[in-house]
């Protein structure tokens, strides 16, 4: 992000990713456009901010995705650069919608849980890719540490099927009273 962009912010500030919603403009001196409440659950009027605003920048959840690339308003919104994509596994034929609309707007699939403020890898979605079922949740992001783990505890190989441990100073220690 640079002071440039117009993020639009449209989470709901009880659910942890808006933490990132916010911040990341911040950091940059970026402009937040604030979405009315529940204006996440209208694409049409979604697309329209982004269009009259000059948004930038936002993100969403695939499962809204697939809609948005389904409103009319939404091939509009010429000024999206960035689109952070994440809360949900993200297949391939969305991203490549995504593109067909809007080819000069970069993907970011993002992935994490809520202990770690949401994200915690990230994949770029190159345009023209051919892949089928879902998009990869990349690579740890700064500061964080990302192990696959077999059943007992144990580092797995490479190619080898296995639960996915995330550590790093900024994830919690635990929940309260627990």
């Amino acid at each position: 992000f640079t002071h440039r962009d117009r993020f639009l912010q449209k989470t709901t500030i009880s659910f942890d990713a808006s933490v990132a919603d916010f911040m990341l403009p911040l950091q940059a001196g970026a402009s937040i456009i604030l979405a009315k409440p529940g204006g996440h659950r209208d694409l049409a009027y979604l697309a329209q901010v982004i269009r009259e605003q000059q948004v930038t920048a936002t993100q969403f959840v695939p499962s809204a995705l697939r809609f948005l690339v389904e409103e009319p308003a939404f091939t509009q919104c010429t000024s999206l650069r960035t689109l952070i994509i994440g809360g949900e596994a993200l297949d391939w034929d969305t991203a490549r919608a995504i593109y067909r609309l809007l080819p000069n707007v970069e993907l970011g699939n993002f992935y994490g849980p809520s202990e770690n403020t949401d994200d915690s890898t990230h994949f770029v979605i190159r345009r023209g890719n051919l892949d089928t079922g879902t998009v990869p949740i990349g690579r740890p992001i700064a500061n964080v540490l990302c192990y696959v783990l077999d059943a007992a505890g144990q580092l797995a190989p490479i190619g080898v099927p296995g639960e996915l441990h995330i550590g790093g100073v900024q994830l919690a220690r635990g929940y309260r009273n627990r």
